[in-house]
C-alpha cells in the first residue's frame, strides 16, 4: 500500500474510534492551511487598492480585530479543559462556547469573584491574566469590560432583529450575569 493510502486508513480508524467530529477536523485544518495565508495577503491587498488610505486602514483595522476576536474564539475551544483547570475556582463559568471568547469568561469570572461572598471565578492564576487582559482597550474601561459590553450588544442585536424592543443596560446586564451565577452556583 502506498502512503497516502495508509494514511487515509489510519484516519478513518481514527474518525471510528472518536467519531466523525475529527474528520470535519481534520478537513477544517487542511482547507484552512490552504487558504488562509492567501485570503489573508489579498485581504491587504485589496482593502488598499480599492481604498483610499485612511479608508484602507480604517477596514484593515476593522480585519484585523475581527481576526483576533476569532483566535480569541477558536483559543476558547482549544485551551478550555486546561483553563477549566488551571484558570478557575471549583464555582465558576467554564470555558467552552465556541461562540464566545476568552475574554469574556474572564470578564465573568472576573465580575464573579469580586461581586460572591464564597470561593468562586478565577484562580489566583485567572485574576494574574484578567488584570493583565485589562490593561488593553483603557479609555472603554479596560478590555474585560469591552467584552462583557460586546456580548451584550450582540444580545440586544439578536433581540432586535426578532422584534423585541431593548435598551441594553451594561450595569444591568452585569447585575443578571451576577444573579444567574449565584442562583446556578446553590444547585
Amino acid at each position: 500500500m502506498t502512503l497516502s493510502l495508509w494514511i487515509l486508513v489510519i484516519i478513518l480508524a481514527i474518525t471510528l474510534v472518536f467519531g466523525w467530529g475529527f474528520l470535519l477536523w481534520i478537513v477544517a485544518e487542511i482547507l484552512s492551511k490552504m487558504f488562509n495565508a492567501v485570503g489573508f495577503v489579498y485581504s491587504i491587498i485589496f482593502n488598499f487598492v480599492t481604498g483610499k488610505w485612511n479608508t484602507g486602514r480604517k477596514k484593515l483595522n476593522e480585519y484585523f480585530y475581527d481576526l483576533a476576536l476569532s483566535k480569541d474564539q477558536h483559543s476558547n475551544v482549544v485551551l478550555r479543559d486546561l483553563f477549566n483547570r488551571i484558570m478557575l475556582k471549583k464555582k465558576s463559568i467554564k470555558f467552552g462556547d465556541p461562540d464566545l471568547t476568552l475574554s469574556y469568561y474572564f470578564a465573568v469570572n472576573k465580575l464573579i469573584k469580586d461581586n460572591c461572598d464564597f470561593p468562586c471565578g478565577l484562580s489566583l492564576f485567572g485574576t494574574f491574566c484578567a488584570t493583565f487582559l485589562n490593561l488593553f482597550e483603557r479609555s472603554r474601561g479596560g478590555h474585560l469590560n469591552v467584552a462583557i459590553e460586546n456580548k451584550m450588544l450582540k444580545d440586544d442585536a439578536v433581540l432586535k432583529a426578532h422584534g423585541y424592543h431593548t435598551h441594553p443596560d451594561l450595569d444591568k446586564y452585569k447585575a443578571q450575569i451576577i444573579a444567574y451565577f449565584k442562583n446556578e452556583a446553590v444547585k
